[in-house]
């Protein structure tokens, strides 16, 4: 039987090579014996648009774009009810999730890892029902991931978030809130917060492999407290760096399958890196193997 195959490509994403990409993978004698179907976001929301109106169509739905564009599509086969496998052929200009599979970028890899790969069900999470592949964050990193200005990821990476981030330190304000973990309850004022299943977020925060297991039904909280002093400033300084963080006062490091979040103001989200609902009360839950995944290996 033809395997049916459908892209979903974003050609602005990141380093606005996507559809290079694609000419190059459509060229792949591996390729030739598939049935294939193309469809190209020229707009936010269409990758999600696609997914859910076209994924239940195909055998294997490809994405080329960045972290958004793979989000997008992400929440589209969910909405759908699509259990259709997902191969992420990563295009932006950070690319976690793709880090966190250890995914191929060059095209000739991503068609041995689409095809011959090893299908794997993987953990999301969602924000007040909003669905998101790797991270939902508040704070810091919430005014980074959209602020930064696009040209200037796609020139310096992840470094462009460090650059915004230091520029931005002084303005930003630690937040009163209290955070339950499954039933467990934390109250404080943090600068940033994220909720993740990757082992990378925009490239500065990192965790080990060993410490993220993107199947086990849990998903990873971080909150970072202002340092009160120069003291606790390097000693957040020196956890970042380290990747030592559990080490650092300023941070609390936490598992859970639900979270909920309630702050004394209105607080800006994102959801995988794009700018998400503001809002005072965020809840957020874990969906258990919701996702099938492409990842090296197999054939």
């Amino acid at each position: 039987m033809t395997k049916k195959l459908l892209f979903i490509v974003n050609p602005k994403a990141g380093t606005r090579r996507g559809e290079a990409v694609l000419g190059e993978i459509l060229q792949d004698e591996r390729i030739d014996p598939c049935e294939t179907a193309v469809m190209t976001t020229a707009a936010g929301g269409d990758a999600r648009r696609f997914a859910h109106e076209h994924g239940g169509e195909a055998d294997l739905v490809l994405c080329i774009g960045g972290d958004g564009t793979f989000s997008e599509v992400v929440s589209g086969l969910i909405a759908g009810g699509h259990g259709t496998p997902l191969a992420f052929i990563p295009a932006g200009s950070t690319n976690d999730f793709a880090a966190s599979l250890g995914l191929p970028a060059d095209p000739a890899g991503a068609v041995a890892c689409a095809l011959h790969g090893t299908c794997r069900a993987f953990d999301i999470g969602t924000l007040n029902g909003r669905p998101f592949a790797y991270v939902a964050a508040f704070g810091m990193f919430a005014r980074i991931s959209y602020a930064a200005p696009q040209d200037l990821k796609n020139a310096l990476g992840r470094f462009a978030y460090v650059l915004q981030g230091i520029r931005d330190f002084h303005t930003l304000r630690a937040e009163p809130m209290t955070v339950t973990i499954d039933g467990e309850t934390i109250e404080g004022s943090f600068l940033l917060g994220t909720i993740s299943n990757t082992t990378s977020i925009g490239g500065v925060l990192q965790f080990g492999a060993d410490d993220v297991k993107l199947d086990d039904g849990f998903l990873e909280v971080l909150l970072i407290a202002r340092p009160a002093s120069p003291l606790e400033l390097a000693q957040l300084l020196h956890a970042l760096t380290t990747r030592e963080y559990a080490q650092c006062p300023c941070i609390v490091c936490a598992k859970g399958r639900s979270i909920r979040i309630a702050a004394q103001n209105v607080v800006p989200w994102t959801v995988d890196g794009e700018q998400a609902d503001e809002t005072r009360d965020a809840v957020i839950d874990t969906l258990p193997a919701a996702i099938r995944v492409m990842t090296p290996g197999g054939d």
